[in-house]
């Protein structure tokens, strides 16, 4: 088996780089190009945005190699696999029609109402609180489970704004999800080396996720925590959950505040999000990139030193809103 998943992680390697030299000829046939433009985009010539079409075959051919049939149809495998598929379809469907942002959501509440009840998928009906117990929240488990999903996908969609961000923190993710759980060997490595590869061409300007990429890589992290969940002695508390998931959240609960007290739709795309904002201020991108993933160092801080989680929380908050005070300049309250 370990010789086995060695040959499929170098084939996987291998098909994934040349895959990655023939990217325009990809976009070309599918017609999906991120397209500059004066008033947002950052890069000044049309970047195929087909990163998701690369990581979903990878993470298809590894989740199928990894499980056998019996397996496959238990519910959290089922999971893990139906929730972040879903997502990546609808997102490719949106780099090509470029979809309104309510008739998004309603794909996505109505497609995720269908696949939880039809297959009876993990839903989030209790919470464990750290040194408080249990909070049952069965009487809403659907509703509050869909928020989470749509929650989490619109604010990991939102920090893919500059090259390298969101790869960058799914690979954190994924890092600590193999290092914390038993997230499978063979699906974490094949994810782990594809990042790789992928940020080396992101950087360069050569390819992007696409909201095909972003809707699947968030799929994938929200739907493990959620099947997660059902094991309520091995999962994360309700607070560390909040923990890992709270600076893109709470920078998307920020834009949706300012855009709204804006009259503005609050699914509507501009330049005030955090990383935005400190873009002016670092002439060196990689230095930027490392300081937002440092974001994550109260999460390893609480897994390996045991630090309080509420410390942690209200630390990370206090940077966060010295970050937006600072940098909020008067240029952005045009």
């Amino acid at each position: 088996m370990i010789s086995f998943n060695i040959y499929f992680l170098i084939f996987s390697i291998f098909i994934f780089t040349i895959c990655f030299y023939n990217l325009n000829k990809f976009s070309k046939y599918l017609n999906i190009f991120d397209l500059p433009d004066n008033k947002r985009k950052i890069h000044n010539k049309p970047i195929p945005k087909i990163g998701g079409i690369f990581f979903f075959i990878i993470f298809l051919v590894s989740f199928i190699q990894i499980f056998n049939f019996a397996n496959f149809k238990e519910t959290n495998n089922l999971n893990n696999l139906l929730i972040p598929s879903f997502f990546f379809i609808l997102g490719l469907i949106d780099d090509k029609f470029d979809l309104s942002p309510n008739y998004r959501l309603f794909i996505l509440t109505i497609g995720l109402v269908f696949l939880i009840k039809f297959f009876s998928l993990p839903q989030i009906e209790l919470l464990s609180i750290e040194n408080y117990g249990i909070i049952n929240v069965k009487s809403f488990s659907l509703f509050f489970t869909i928020l989470c999903y749509l929650l989490f996908l619109n604010a990991f969609n939102m920090i893919d704004g500059i090259n390298g961000l969101a790869i960058s923190i799914f690979t954190i993710y994924i890092i600590l999800f193999y290092l914390v759980f038993d997230f499978a060997y063979s699906l974490f490595l094949n994810l782990f080396i594809c990042c790789i590869i992928f940020f080396y061409f992101n950087i360069k300007d050569k390819i992007f996720l696409g909201n095909s990429g972003s809707y699947l890589l968030s799929g994938i992290i929200s739907s493990f925590l959620i099947s997660q969940n059902m094991d309520l002695e091995n999962s994360f508390f309700a607070e560390e959950i909040f923990l890992i998931l709270m600076i893109p959240g709470i920078d998307m609960l920020r834009l949706f505040i300012l855009r709204i007290s804006k009259k503005k739709h609050p699914f509507k795309a501009d330049k005030f999000h955090i990383h935005h904002l400190l873009l002016p201020n670092f002439k060196n991108k990689y230095v930027l990139l490392i300081v937002l993933n440092l974001v994550f160092v109260p999460i390893f801080a609480r897994f390996y030193f045991n630090i309080n989680t509420l410390f942690l929380i209200v630390l990370a908050l206090i940077v966060y809103s010295f970050i937006i005070i600072k940098y909020y300049s008067s240029n952005y309250n045009s």
